[in-house]
């Protein structure tokens, strides 16, 4: 259903950089990276305006792939991606990517660079591991 060719990143940075593409047509559906921003613990999926998934089987598919694929010597089990309002809203499959059970929205800025629109930080998470990023004090503490 998918496949990904990986290249090692240049001049000695960890990791690999390549595309994910459908092997029924050769379609790009994004550009993966392992140890995005130069972290073991991370990956990054980008490039996502190519994505045209049409069922959550299929999205969950894309996650089990990305997680056993995306090299060699490396398991994160969970990547990062960022999406503008534009892209969840009109003509694209990432809404049914963020509806996926073990995705989780983590953060929401505005686009500084050249809005007006709004940026949302995504994760995957195959273990579904996500803490409360502010979580609540008992009352009476400090």
């Amino acid at each position: 259903m998918f496949k990904l060719v990986l290249t090692k990143k240049k001049d000695h940075i960890s990791g690999e950089v390549g595309f994910i593409t459908r092997t029924e047509n050769g379609r790009t559906l994004c550009r993966v990276e392992s140890w995005a921003f130069t972290s073991c613990g991370i990956g990054a999926l980008t490039q996502l305006n190519l994505s045209d998934f049409k069922t959550a089987e299929e999205v969950q598919q894309f996650f089990d792939f990305v997680c056993a694929k995306v090299a060699d010597d490396w398991r994160p089990d969970e990547f990062y991606f960022l999406v503008s309002d534009h892209q969840l809203k009109w003509g694209s499959s990432i809404p049914l990517m963020v509806k996926n059970p073990n995705v989780k929205k983590r953060d929401k800025f505005y686009n500084k660079a050249h809005g007006p629109n709004w940026l949302h930080l995504y994760r995957y998470s195959k273990d579904k591991d996500f803490p409360a990023l502010n979580p609540r004090k008992k009352k009476g503490t400090v």
